[in-house]
């Protein structure tokens, strides 16, 4: 019992820290907690526009292709799809209008941001002064 532990001949001594590393809790079941996560994230259903609604929005457009300002600061309210499930969330910005693109049926923001039109849920068109028209 009084002798010295005798020290490996062959190799060097594991580190306390590597030591210790074998006695840490592992996760079984490796992301598990990313999957709860992701299916219990809420997400928000694709709001129904009535066709007044829609008419409403097909004016402003027409107004900003007809009527480009570059200045013009305009607020979006739209809604993303999500890329993981089914639904997404409704978001509004202000920014200014680059391009209405009828072809492509999108409209092209100056920060290079592309809306397209099936998710235009409101469009406010403001004075340089920040006055709704």
């Amino acid at each position: 019992m009084d002798l010295p532990h005798p020290d490996p001949k062959r190799h060097t001594r594991m580190s306390v820290q590597a030591r210790a590393a074998q006695f840490m809790p592992f996760a079984a079941l490796t992301g598990y907690s990313a999957v709860i996560e992701e299916i219990t994230r809420k997400t928000e259903e694709r709001p129904i526009l009535d066709e007044s609604e829609k008419q409403r929005i097909g004016r402003k457009l027409r107004r900003l292709k007809n009527h480009p300002d570059p200045e013009q600061m305009v607020r979006i309210t739209y809604f993303l799809p999500d890329l993981k499930k089914e639904g997404g969330s409704i978001e509004t910005l202000s920014s200014t209008v680059r391009k209405v693109d009828e072809f492509e049926r999108q409209l092209v923001l100056t920060d290079e941001r592309k809306i397209p039109f099936s998710d235009l849920l409101e469009i406010g068109i403001y004075e340089k002064k920040g006055e709704d028209l």
